[in-house]
């Protein structure tokens, strides 16, 4: 007498095809959702707006006794991180990422690499222009740079590869978010996934958020402002 086949070989076919399609709704939700190709790009003034709003957090924080670490630093805090978090999401959702794994990133980040790309992100939707680093008139790649980390209470030169000379490189995989990311004749602002990152890119454009392309991801470098070689 041959052996009965195992008991799930027996269920009918259309409890069998329920638990198929099951896992598989399971396996969609629990599968990271893609990183998008480069091409997107963003000067959403409602991120610029949050961007404010977070660094006016920040900026508060500043004002707080950490030493103390009572109730109206632990508030403050609090008040600042939601709004860095809701940037965060906002700048996911224009870009089309996972917006869990950015807000991740970001608050991995220290805290002055996250002051400079908030203040980076302030500037959306301002002209570029060469040679230029003015707030709300126009910047180019490294004056838009320059004045993010200026911020951050961390001056560096106006020329790009001079703020990758000033500045330690490290590997992608420990880059933070607030980095500087360079290629040859243009530096940019890490935002903490893969190719994102805030620039003002090139003549007729604006500051933006969006992606290195495929040829420019093979050589960039990233670096870090806050440690030297």
């Amino acid at each position: 007498m041959s052996a009965r086949p195992p008991e799930f070989l027996r269920l009918p076919r259309r409890r069998v095809a329920i638990a198929l399609l099951t896992l598989a709704s399971l396996l969609l939700i629990l599968t990271p959702a893609p990183v998008a190709a480069a091409g997107l790009r963003s000067t959403s003034p409602a991120l610029a707006q949050l961007a404010v709003q977070a660094l006016d957090a920040v900026n508060d924080l500043d004002h707080v006794d950490d030493t103390r670490r009572d109730d109206s630093y632990v508030l403050t805090y609090n008040r600042y991180a939601r709004l860095r978090d809701d940037a965060a999401g906002l700048a996911a959702f224009e870009l089309g990422i996972p917006a869990a794994i950015l807000r991740d990133a970001w608050a991995r980040s220290d805290l002055d690499k996250q002051t400079a790309l908030l203040a980076a992100l302030t500037q959306l939707g301002v002209s570029y222009r060469s040679h230029r680093s003015e707030p709300g008139v126009a910047f180019d790649c490294s004056g838009l740079t320059a004045y993010a980390w200026g911020v951050a209470g961390l001056q560096l030169p106006r020329q790009s590869r001079a703020q990758l000379n000033q500045s330690r490189h490290v590997e992608r995989a420990d880059a933070q978010a607030g980095d500087l990311m360079y290629y040859p004749g243009h530096v940019m602002i890490y935002l903490g996934i893969d190719d994102a990152m805030v620039q003002a890119p090139y003549r007729g454009s604006e500051v933006e958020i969006t992606f290195l392309s495929a040829r420019h991801s093979r050589n960039v470098t990233f670096a870090d402002p806050t440690l030297t070689d």
